[in-house]
């Protein structure tokens, strides 16, 4: 067992084999939540990578699958979220703003663009608006 996911959850789907498997069935129509959670728990160690009798190149195939998830949440995902979580509270709106851009300006600087950071805050595309 090399997959660090796998040795937790004991799924197969988990695996460098199933994740591979699911990218190349063609009738799984926009691929759905359980395929984004499958490509969401990858750590993108390459720990399967390394030692793939064929060669493949897991990350980038993670990757890969993972770069049609925006289509699915939109752009800037968690700044809407936060949104709708500020709008409950709108004495909070000035204070998160500078808040919001001085994190979004952190995060975009120093997180690394093959993080599976990114996949959880949302974050597809690098922006931060000035």
């Amino acid at each position: 067992m090399v997959c660090p996911v796998y040795r937790v959850t004991g799924q197969e789907a988990h695996t460098a084999r199933g994740k591979i498997h699911l990218t190349q069935i063609p009738e799984l129509p926009g691929k759905g939540v359980v395929f984004e959670d499958i490509f969401s728990k990858c750590l993108l160690c390459g720990a399967c990578s390394a030692v793939c009798p064929r060669g493949i190149d897991v990350c980038r195939e993670v990757v890969q699958a993972r770069s049609a998830f925006p289509a699915v949440y939109g752009a800037h995902g968690y700044k809407k979220y936060l949104a709708r979580k500020a709008l409950a509270h709108p004495e909070l709106l000035a204070p998160l703003r500078v808040l919001g851009r001085a994190g979004a300006e952190f995060v975009s600087k120093y997180l690394p663009e093959e993080s599976g950071l990114r996949l959880h805050l949302a974050l597809f595309q690098q922006e931060v608006e000035g």
